[in-house]
């Protein structure tokens, strides 16, 4: 297949077009740096409304990855109005555009896939939610809400797939690479009373989730990308200190958040989300890595 990525810079994006790549899918990236000569490589600038049409037709599958890290920018400190503005328009306006661009198509992809996150639902307690599930309250779930709103193009032909990521664990980055010098400074601990349901998935069942949705044309709406066996935070954190061989024992009471990180860190670290992902299950997708410590043990 001809697949065009955006957001190919990113975490996911680099193991996806790996993975994809390995498969003899023909790879095309959109990208913003003016000096990428690659001949599978398309400028675009989502902020200025810059791309050539032309270029993008004829393309089996768009896959829209773009969104600036919440985890990079917490790890900055506090969450101010200018790291929120960030957060929101680095997914709200290239997804837009990317949407426009698709409606503009003379022959538009037959599938667009556009990332979306468990914060979508908010914070839920103990109770389960699935992808029929109502948007929860706050400032990432609406822009969770939002976000798979804008991305729905006026073609009716073009199946649209919005992946509920959960917390994607690999070695390589992410949670645990940033992790790695909390846990061996001995900083290592729960979040609040720890009991909050953390939804997560490896990265190697994400780029497969991927694939699996690109074969399955039943699959369409949004889509949980979350392992099935759910994980509490103090149970995470368990996990990453057997991984780290540190102990995690200073806990982090719920004020010290929201002091530090401001006043998302209810939704980013103390929010409950028991995601359960039905799309995938129903369509018999096998998980690789139901537990953190297979994802931790083979990525």
């Amino acid at each position: 297949m001809k697949i065009l990525i955006s957001g190919s810079s990113g975490l996911i994006g680099k193991s996806l077009i790996n993975f994809l790549e390995s498969k003899k899918h023909e790879i095309f990236i959109l990208t913003r740096n003016v000096k990428e000569n690659s001949k599978n490589s398309i400028f675009w600038d989502p902020y200025k409304n810059i791309i050539d049409l032309n270029k993008i037709e004829n393309f089996d599958v768009f896959i829209n990855l773009n969104g600036s890290s919440i985890a990079k920018i917490m790890m900055l400190g506090r969450i101010k109005f200018g790291s929120k503005k960030s957060i929101y328009n680095s997914r709200i306006i290239s997804t837009k555009f990317l949407r426009n661009c698709v409606e503009k198509l003379s022959n538009p992809p037959k599938l667009y896939m556009t990332a979306s996150a468990c914060g979508y639902y908010g914070d839920r307690g103990n109770s389960a939610v699935e992808e029929s599930s109502k948007p929860g309250l706050g400032f990432l779930s609406d822009t969770a809400k939002i976000w798979e709103n804008i991305a729905i193009p006026n073609k009716k032909n073009v199946r649209v797939v919005n992946l509920r990521l959960g917390l994607v664990i690999t070695k390589n980055g992410g949670i645990i690479k940033s992790s790695k010098f909390i846990y061996k400074s001995y900083l290592g601990g729960k979040y609040g009373n720890g009991n909050q349901w953390w939804p997560w998935i490896s990265m190697k069942d994400t780029i497969r989730a991927v694939e699996h949705i690109i074969e399955n044309k039943s699959i369409n709406g949004p889509v949980n990308l979350v392992s099935p066996k759910l994980i509490r935070n103090k149970d995470f954190v368990k996990e990453l200190s057997i991984y780290f061989k540190k102990p995690a024992i200073l806990n982090l009471p719920s004020y010290i958040i929201k002091i530090f990180f401001g006043e998302i860190a209810n939704e980013a670290l103390l929010s409950s989300q028991k995601v359960i992902p039905k799309k995938l299950s129903e369509t018999n997708f096998s998980w690789e890595h139901l537990y953190i410590k297979q994802a931790l043990d083979d990525d």
